[in-house]
């Protein structure tokens, strides 16, 4: 049985889809094809919810994070090859 909650019902479930979106690209690699499907993801998200402004304000922070962690990565992997 769901706890009752005092935060609205497509709120949280916004929240849901921004936890999905992150565990489902959190060990994506860097290529094109990932980042399209990254973005397609986001998109698909954001409609779902309507535009609202938590989600877009959510997914962007996600996919934000992804690419920061992706930069550090792809420069390690260059000073490594270097």
């Amino acid at each position: 049985m769901e706890k009752d909650s005092n935060i609205p019902k497509e709120i949280r479930d916004i929240w849901t889809d921004a936890y999905k979106f992150h565990a489902t690209f959190i060990h994506m690699g860097n290529t094109a094809e990932e980042w399209e499907q990254c973005a397609n993801t986001l998109t698909h998200l954001a409609v779902r919810h309507q535009q609202h402004p938590l989600a877009g304000k959510l997914f962007m922070a996600v996919y934000e994070y992804l690419s920061e962690e992706r930069k550090e990565a792809a420069y390690q992997e260059a000073v490594a090859g270097g």
